[in-house]
């Protein structure tokens, strides 16, 4: 289950997953540690209830969130935000962030591209 996950980040005291929280409640059988795919980017997702505040997307819903003050989800699932209860601003925005790493890993490659032609391409006149 967490051969993926290295170490350092299992035992990192500014991991963003306690993850060893959730191995404790996995062996326990607690029904909350089901894993389910993530709607926008069809990756595995493990549960907010043990999201540190260190985690992009931590919420109201980790064990670690101060209620009052926590972010909280908001939107359908293709579209989730976290916003700031006290101000209602956007703080993390799901959807937005599939479309920038969608869009990064499109363009890495023809910026590689390019960046290896220059050189080349500096000559012509």
């Amino acid at each position: 289950m967490f051969g993926q996950i290295p170490a350092e980040e299992i035992y990192n005291p500014r991991a963003d997953y306690d993850y060893r929280g959730y191995w404790q409640a996995y062996k326990n059988n607690d029904p909350i540690t089901k894993q389910a795919m993530n709607p926008n980017d069809q990756s595995l997702h493990y549960v907010d209830k043990w999201k540190t505040p260190y985690h992009e997307s931590f919420s109201n819903e980790s064990m670690y969130a101060n209620p009052l003050t926590a972010p909280r989800w908001q939107g359908i699932p293709e579209s989730y935000k976290t916003v700031d209860p006290r101000t209602g601003q956007p703080i993390f925005d799901e959807h937005q962030q599939m479309i920038d790493r969608l869009l990064t890993s499109l363009l890495h490659p023809a910026q590689n591209a390019i960046d290896a032609l220059a050189p080349f391409l500096a000559g012509w006149k």
